[in-house]
């Protein structure tokens, strides 16, 4: 056989080209829930036979996405247990693919494709452009799965996505919906900032000056210990830690220290506070917002609740009486 001679370049099987343009239509939700789809008229659309036709519908409704109904298919109508089911597989498997990514994802050319879906959703949404938003949407998911390095992973992944495409379709023109999905990209797109994998993450501080959320708890100890020398994160512990600015004075480690120590309500109180204004007075940290986390409404014949900003609206619900 001649060295010179190479693989030819097949082009995509017939059958796989049905496939993806009835797959193309369910995400774009052109095809209603409840419609009945026949071989012989989708034949006809597309200029094939019905074999391929029979076949790419099969594969559909194997992945969940048709139904047979009879002698023709359709998509299904979720009924709201449905939807809890495929949301709770989602939360399952894609936040594992996205930590899988955060890495790549710290290299703007590598996110580029991500960060423009993600201003093309922003301007769509402010542009009140139901159908713009929607695709922006869609190239955002291509865009972040395009890096996770796992295929079936990644299959799974858009499975369970397309479960839900003509629920997108039905919704995604209220406004108000649009703002909820808008604000989920927006946290995918900054998740990679708060893993210790990103060379970016928030845990480096490779910047003068940094924004980023942390939570209390219900002992300010161990919050606070996390601004004390011991607790600096760094290369040889793998930026594992929480003190990511790096500070490090030892009359705070000291305040720290005795807090562990003291039992008395008032000293500790002292204490606290004594900590806390070495951290402002020293711009440290610059207190932006609040999250006391008292946000929900409370029956006004519920006694005993008592809240807190160091702990859950349910912290003392053993306590709760009428």
């Amino acid at each position: 056989m001649p060295p010179s001679l190479k693989p030819v370049k097949r082009p995509m099987a017939l059958g796989e080209l049905v496939y993806t343009s009835l797959q193309s239509h369910l995400r774009s939700g052109a095809i209603a829930a409840g419609q009945p789809l026949q071989e012989v008229q989708l034949a006809e659309s597309l200029g094939v036979s019905r074999t391929p036709v029979r076949e790419a519908m099969m594969r559909l409704a194997s992945e969940g996405q048709l139904h047979a109904h009879g002698r023709s298919f359709v998509v299904p109508e979720l009924s709201l247990a449905d939807v809890d089911y495929i949301y709770e597989v989602r939360f399952l498997i894609e936040p594992a693919a996205l930590r899988g990514i955060a890495a790549a994802a710290a290299d703007p050319r590598v996110r580029a494709p991500v960060d423009a879906a993600l201003a093309d959703a922003v301007a769509a949404h402010k542009a009140l452009d139901a159908a713009a938003f929607r695709q922006a949407a869609a190239r955002f998911r291509a865009a972040w799965l395009a890096l996770v390095p796992n295929p079936r992973l990644v299959r799974v992944i858009e499975q369970y996505s397309d479960h839900m495409q003509h629920i997108r379709a039905m919704t995604l023109g209220d406004p108000k919906v649009r703002a909820i999905v808008l604000k989920g990209l927006k946290q995918v797109a900054a998740a990679t900032f708060f893993t210790n994998t990103s060379p970016d993450g928030a845990n480096h501080f490779w910047t003068d000056l940094e924004m980023f959320t942390n939570n209390s708890d219900p002992d300010p100890t161990s919050y606070l210990d996390g601004w004390t020398t011991k607790q600096i994160a760094q290369k040889s512990n793998g930026w594992q830690l929480g003190n990511y600015n790096r500070y490090s004075d030892p009359t705070f480690d000291g305040y720290v220290d005795q807090l562990r120590k003291e039992t008395d309500p008032a000293k500790r109180a002292d204490l606290i506070k004594k900590a806390n204004d070495n951290l402002i007075l020293n711009v440290v940290i610059i207190p932006i917002v609040t999250r006391t986390q008292v946000t929900s409404g409370i029956s006004s014949t519920i006694k005993g609740n008592t809240p807190t900003g160091w702990d859950s609206e349910m912290y003392n619900i053993a306590d709760w009486y009428k």
